[in-house]
């Protein structure tokens, strides 16, 4: 699949808002990823903290790894070498699983979104 379908798959689109005189640019859609990029603005950041952890998966690493992404006060979330797993804080109900591969592309767009975008 391509970027572009994976998104769509997803239902997410990035945004740029004006506000006064700068922009304001945002994660929209993908279920529990929405609000899990509000906490992901700064690219450096998220090749740190995420694309490094999720390419440590892809490339056929097992643990140990700290997998726990869990931000602010939002859902649990995961990595595993299959998915990312939001899990939610109350009921401990699996609210959003997405594949690996789906989550390291829609990061990657992310950064470039935020990059260039």
């Amino acid at each position: 699949m391509t970027i572009a379908q994976i998104l769509d798959l997803y239902g997410i689109s990035f945004i740029k808002v004006k506000d006064k005189n700068s922009y304001s640019k945002l994660f929209y859609g993908g279920g529990e990823m929405e609000m899990f990029f509000t906490y992901f603005r700064d690219p450096d950041n998220i090749e740190t903290e995420i694309i490094q952890l999720i390419d440590h998966y892809l490339n056929g690493n097992p643990f140990p790894v700290d997998n726990d992404l869990t931000v602010g006060n939002g859902d649990f979330v995961d990595v595993s070498a299959l998915s990312v797993t939001f899990t939610n804080r109350e009921s401990f109900i699996i609210s959003q699983s997405i594949p690996l591969s789906h989550f390291r592309d829609i990061t990657q767009a992310w950064v470039d979104f935020l990059r260039n975008g």
